[in-house]
């Protein structure tokens, strides 16, 4: 019989590497991002989940992408890792603002 891959809820949390003892899953914000952690009972230590980690560095460096056509459309590629970060597939619309010849933000619009 095949394994059922488990969620994070199902996964029981590390203990803390300080003391021992047993963490609690919480979120926290970081730059406008829910982020995961592990937060020990005993002493409150933190440690941000394996998975949000990674979420921390793309924010902070950036990611590489490209832009491609497809027929007579443009299209922006987005990596798996931003579009799970941005829930990007329960969105209605996009907002494209030009800051300049090398900057352009997209705003999110989450469908209501």
């Amino acid at each position: 019989m095949a394994a059922k891959k488990a969620g994070i809820s199902a996964q029981l949390a590390p203990a803390c590497l300080r003391c021992g003892a047993s963490t609690k899953l919480t979120t926290e914000s970081h730059t406008g991002i829910n982020i995961r952690s592990y937060v020990c009972q005993n002493c409150g230590w933190s440690m941000t989940h394996p998975d949000d980690s990674k979420l921390i560095l793309l924010r902070e460096k950036g990611i590489r992408t490209s832009i491609g056509k497809l027929g007579r459309q443009t299209i922006l590629r987005i990596p798996a890792e931003i579009r799970e970060m941005y829930k990007l597939d329960t969105v209605k619309d996009v907002m494209l603002k030009p800051i300049d010849g090398k900057k352009l933000i997209i705003e999110v619009t989450r469908k209501e």
